[in-house]
């Protein structure tokens, strides 16, 4: 998973225009549809997060999660973003880091 901090910049902006924050929790707020994603590299191995990304019903016919047609570079900028994401959240809101 990349470091780069464009790459990082890259992946939230993606996160925050895919509307993600509707259904997972991402830093101190969102939704409960899908699972929490502060923490999630450390909970799940990045080749089981890239293919959830390309097709989100990889490990569950009946996901809810959309598959949003993303390109291999925007799925590595979403990693690179998550990568960033402790589990936990400070009282700001922000992601721990």
């Amino acid at each position: 998973i990349s470091t780069d901090p464009a790459l990082i910049s890259e992946g939230e902006l993606l996160l925050t225009q895919r509307a993600c924050i509707g259904c997972h929790l991402i830093g101190g707020g969102g939704g409960n549809v899908g699972p929490s994603l502060n923490g999630i590299t450390g909970r799940r191995n990045v080749r089981f997060l890239r293919q959830k990304l390309i097709d989100p019903t990889v490990d569950n016919a009946t996901s809810m999660m959309p598959n949003l047609g993303l390109t291999a570079d925007e799925i590595e900028a979403i990693l690179a973003f998550l990568a960033t994401l402790g589990e936990e959240v400070e009282a700001t809101g922000s992601p721990g880091r």
